[in-house]
C-alpha cells in the first residue's frame, strides 16, 4: 500500500483512482466479508509538497457485515531527502458514516513514510483512539502502533514482482499482537494497473480474527489512475 500510495502523490496538483477489488484487506483482515469491494481516491498536493484528499470503499465490517461505506480523509507533507529519497507525514480520519451505533469503527491515525524510488517503502503509524473487532467482541478504545515494510521488483516489461509485511502492536486493544504479509504480481498498461496478490497471517491473526483473517486468500484488483 505505501508503494501505490507514493504513485497517488506524483506531481499533478490533483489526481485520483478507481479501483475494484475482490477483496477488501486491510492489515491483515477481511473488510468486505470477502466479498467484492469498489474504491475510489480524489486528492490534492501543493507544489510545496502538501497534501489531501479522500478515500472510500464499500466495506462490509464485522460483526454485522452490514453494508457500510469506508470514508477516509488524510492529508499531509511530502519532502525529497535526496534524489532516490523521499519522506512523508500523514494525518487519517478512518470514518463509517452508515455504521450502527454499536460498530465504532471510527479513529485517527498518523503516519511516517519512507520511501526509496519506486522500490522500497518503509512505514510505521500510530492510532491513538481504535477500537477493533475480534472473535472475543469489541474491545475498549486504546492505542494501536503498526510497522510496514513494501518492495517492488520489476522482472520483464511491465510486470513487477510485489511483497509486503506488517507487524500490528494490538496488545492493549485485543491482548495479542500479530503480523501479515501478501505477495504477488503487478502490471500497467498506461493508467490502469492490475495486481494478483495472496495474503496470509500469523497464528495470532487467526485466533483473534477467526476467518475474517486473510489467510490463504488470493485478491485480483484493477485500479485506473486519472
Amino acid at each position: 500500500m505505501a508503494l501505490a500510495g507514493s504513485k497517488a502523490f506524483a506531481a499533478d496538483p490533483w489526481g485520483g483512482a478507481l479501483t475494484l477489488t475482490t477483496d477488501y484487506i486491510f492489515r491483515g483482515v477481511s473488510q468486505s466479508n470477502g466479498n467484492p469491494a469498489a474504491q475510489v481516491d480524489l486528492h490534492a498536493r501543493s507544489p510545496a509538497g502538501w497534501f489531501a484528499g479522500a478515500w472510500s470503499s464499500t466495506a462490509n465490517p464485522p460483526p454485522s457485515y452490514a453494508g457500510s461505506p469506508e470514508v477516509d480523509l488524510y492529508a499531509g507533507f511530502g519532502r525529497p531527502l535526496s534524489d532516490r529519497w523521499v519522506a512523508t507525514l500523514s494525518v487519517v480520519r478512518y470514518l463509517y458514516p452508515n455504521a450502527s451505533p454499536s460498530s465504532h469503527y471510527d479513529a485517527s491515525e498518523l503516519s511516517g513514510t519512507l520511501r526509496f524510488d519506486d522500490w522500497l517503502a518503509l512505514s510505521a503509524a500510530v492510532s491513538p483512539d481504535a477500537r477493533r473487532y475480534s472473535v472475543q467482541g469489541w474491545s475498549a478504545r486504546g492505542e494501536t502502533r503498526s510497522c510496514e515494510a513494501s518492495l517492488r521488483q520489476p522482472v520483464f516489461g511491465a510486470v513487477s514482482i510485489v511483497a509486503a509485511l506488517g507487524y500490528y502492536d494490538t496488545q492493549a486493544l485485543l491482548g495479542e499482537s500479530y503480523r501479515a504479509w501478501d505477495g504477488g504480481l503487478t502490471t500497467h498498461a498506461g493508467p490502469v494497473e492490475l495486481a494478483l496478490l495472496r495474503f496470509g497471517v500469523d497464528a495470532a491473526a487467526r485466533r483473534l480474527f477467526g476467518s475474517d483473517a486473510a489467510d490463504g486468500h488470493w485478491v485480483l484488483t484493477a485500479t485506473w489512475r486519472f
